[in-house]
């Protein structure tokens, strides 16, 4: 497995089915990944909405909202990928290009462990932070 992505759901279903749809539109089969949503007890109807896709996504249910960042290790903990990119569940991935570009740099340079992307809001415009 090359890359396992993160997504972490708390009361988001709606944002993150359409993450996984763009995520499974936007890689093809040349990229060996997998899926991994941690649902930070949302009760939200998650399973049900994402129903479509649960073969291809390995969904981890919380007891409790424990946070981004423990849903996120939880996540790390459960992936099989050489490599791990974490997405929150509103973003969508411009294409496997990109994705490709990282992994490639990674490889290249053994100094590099972690590697940053450029946001960028549904008008084109740069997000800043």
């Amino acid at each position: 497995m090359t890359l396992s992505i993160i997504i972490v759901n708390y009361k988001t279903p709606i944002l993150t089915k359409r993450c996984v749809e763009n995520i499974v539109k936007c890689i093809n089969d040349n990229l060996k990944y997998e899926i991994i949503i941690i649902d930070n007890h949302s009760l939200d109807g998650l399973k049900h909405i994402i129903g479509d896709y649960l073969d291809n996504v390995k969904l981890i249910e919380t007891n409790a909202n424990i946070g981004f960042g423990a849903a996120n290790n939880i996540g790390i903990r459960a992936s099989t990928g050489d490599y791990i990119l974490l997405v929150n569940s509103d973003v969508l991935i411009d294409s496997e290009t990109v994705i490709i570009k990282c992994i490639n740099n990674i490889q290249k340079d053994e100094f590099i462990g972690a590697i940053g992307c450029k946001m960028i809001n549904t008008d084109g415009s740069i997000q800043n932070f």
